[in-house]
């Protein structure tokens, strides 16, 4: 597709065949409408995808990726979210989990991951030892992922470090 606009940021400028139109040129081209309408036409499909410069950059960036797998696989993904087919479990088994207990930063391991959908979609997270189980939207309110979120928590609640 031949490009009918070139800019640098700040202005923009119309293009007939390769050849820079000056404004009064194009006000004058006997075709004037023609181009126009062609520059309006592109904008609009432009502005229908509801993408910015930065996201077009970042999709020419994807679209130039030597490994089609890995794209072919994004693009799966992104169709089996679209569908309410994809679910972002909230850990993986073997995961630490910690929890401020007792004025403590206790460790527990991630033994099973359950999916409960009974009012909404949740996880219930098993942990070990003394089989502790916990609610997926704990994580992080009152079982940390990191145990820098925990000394934070334990910070909190007991004004110490």
């Amino acid at each position: 597709m031949e490009r009918l606009t070139k800019g640098d940021g700040n202005c923009a400028w119309a293009y007939k065949d390769g050849v820079l139109l000056e404004p009064c040129e194009l006000a004058y081209a006997e075709d004037r409408t023609h181009i126009i309408g062609e520059l309006m036409r592109r904008l609009a499909s432009y502005e229908d995808t509801g993408l910015g410069p930065e996201d077009m950059a970042t999709i020419k960036l994807f679209a130039a990726s030597a490994d089609s797998e890995k794209s072919k696989r994004l693009l799966e993904l992104s169709e089996a979210d679209a569908a309410g087919l994809l679910v972002v479990w909230p850990c993986k088994i073997g995961t630490t989990l910690f929890r401020v207990w007792a004025g403590e930063i206790r460790r527990y391991h991630v033994v099973s991951i359950n999916a409960q959908n009974h009012i909404g979609l949740r996880f219930l997270v098993e942990c070990m030892p003394f089989m502790r189980f916990y609610w997926d939207d704990e994580i992080g309110k009152s079982v940390f992922l990191t145990p820098e979120e925990a000394e934070k928590a334990l910070e909190v609640q007991y004004g110490k470090m």
